[in-house]
C-alpha cells in the first residue's frame, strides 16, 4: 500500500500575494521561493473576504462568507459547519489533524464569556495542558494575543503561547519588550524594531511546535494548519529582522490609486459601504434563512 503523505497547509496574516521573492518585489522569502520552485504557484488567487475572522471561517470550511456566516470579524463561526471543514476531514480519512498557531475562527473581546478557548473572558476555563479537539482539530496549540492589540494580564488569561511566554513568571516584562522601540525610530505609527528577542517572537515559537511535529514519532499521517499572525500590523519586528532592508531597497508602488475596477464586486461594496443589487439580493435570502433558523446576534466588543 502507497504510503499517505502528510499535508501542511502554512498561512501567513494579511500578507500581500506579490510580497514574496519569487514575484521579484525585492521581499527576502527564500524559503517560501524554493516551496513555489518545486511546486505550483498561483499569482492570481483573492482572497473571499478582506477581514480576517470572514477568510479564515472561508479556507476552513471551503464555503464563501455569505454561506457560512462569518461576513465580518467578530461573528463566530458555527462549529456544526466547523466540524466538516478541513481538520475533520482529515481525520474522518484516518489522519492527525492539528491547528498550531493564530486560527481567529471565534472573537477574543466580547461583551460576555462565550465558552470558547479564544474568548479572552473564557480562557481562564481551559487547564493549561487543554490541546482540542478546537473547531473540529484533533489537537490545537493556540495564541490567546495573536496581535500586540490586547494588554498583558497574567495567567490563567492565556493559551498555549502566552503561557510558554511567561513559563518563568516574566511574560508580562517580554510583552511589554515587545511594545518598546528600537532606534531609528519609525515614520509609522504601527512599525518599529522591536526590543523583543527573537527567540520569545510569536514565529519562531509557532515554527519551532511545527518541527516538532515533522520529526516527531507519528504512528499516523497528519495534517497540519500551521498559521502565522505576521505580518499583521503593528509591525513590531526584532531584530536581525527589523534591519534586513535598506530604505532605498524596498519597492514601494509607483501609484498609491485603488484599482477597483480590476477587483471581484466585493472589494467596492466593503470599500465604500455600497451595496450591489447582486449582493442585496445575497444579504435578503441569507437574512430570510437567518429569521427562520439560528440568530446572528453579534456578540464582539470592538
Amino acid at each position: 500500500m502507497t504510503k499517505r503523505p502528510n499535508v501542511i497547509l502554512i498561512s501567513s496574516d494579511q500578507q500581500r500575494g506579490d510580497c514574496i521573492g519569487a514575484e521579484t518585489r525585492q521581499v527576502k522569502t527564500p524559503n517560501i521561493d524554493r516551496i513555489g520552485a518545486n511546486g505550483v504557484r498561483f499569482s492570481k488567487c483573492i482572497t473571499p473576504h478582506p477581514m480576517c475572522q470572514a477568510a479564515r471561517a472561508s479556507i476552513l470550511t471551503g464555503k464563501l462568507p455569505y454561506t457560512h456566516g462569518v461576513r465580518d470579524n467578530g461573528r463566530d463561526l458555527d462549529e456544526a459547519l466547523a466540524g466538516q471543514g478541513l481538520g475533520a476531514i482529515f481525520a474522518a480519512a484516518g489522519y492527525d489533524s492539528h491547528f498550531i498557531g493564530k486560527a481567529h475562527f471565534s472573537s477574543h473581546q466580547t461583551f460576555q464569556p462565550t465558552g470558547k478557548p479564544e474568548c479572552l473572558a473564557s480562557a481562564k476555563d481551559y487547564p493549561e495542558d487543554w490541546q482540542g479537539p478546537f473547531f473540529g482539530f484533533d489537537k490545537a496549540q493556540l495564541m490567546l494575543r495573536p496581535h500586540h492589540h490586547t494588554k498583558w494580564a497574567e495567567p490563567p488569561e492565556a493559551l498555549h503561547h502566552e503561557y510558554w511566554l511567561d513559563q518563568d513568571g516574566r511574560g508580562g516584562e517580554r510583552w511589554a519588550q515587545a511594545a518598546e522601540h528600537l532606534p531609528p525610530k519609525s515614520h509609522h505609527f504601527q512599525a518599529w524594531r522591536s526590543a523583543l528577542d527573537n527567540e520569545w517572537h510569536s514565529s519562531p515559537w509557532i515554527g519551532d511546535r511545527a518541527v516538532e511535529l515533522i520529526n516527531g514519532n507519528n504512528e499516523k499521517p497528519y495534517f497540519a494548519w500551521v498559521s502565522f499572525p505576521d505580518p499583521h500590523p503593528p509591525f513590531l519586528a526584532p531584530r536581525p529582522w527589523s534591519d534586513m532592508y535598506d530604505p532605498s531597497e524596498v519597492d514601494l508602488p509607483t501609484h498609491f490609486e485603488l484599482d477597483l475596477d480590476r477587483r471581484p464586486w466585493w472589494h467596492r461594496m466593503f470599500l465604500e459601504k455600497r451595496i450591489p443589487s447582486k449582493a442585496l439580493r445575497i444579504i435578503r435570502a441569507v437574512s430570510t434563512g437567518v429569521r427562520r433558523g439560528r440568530s446572528t446576534k453579534r456578540r464582539c466588543a470592538t
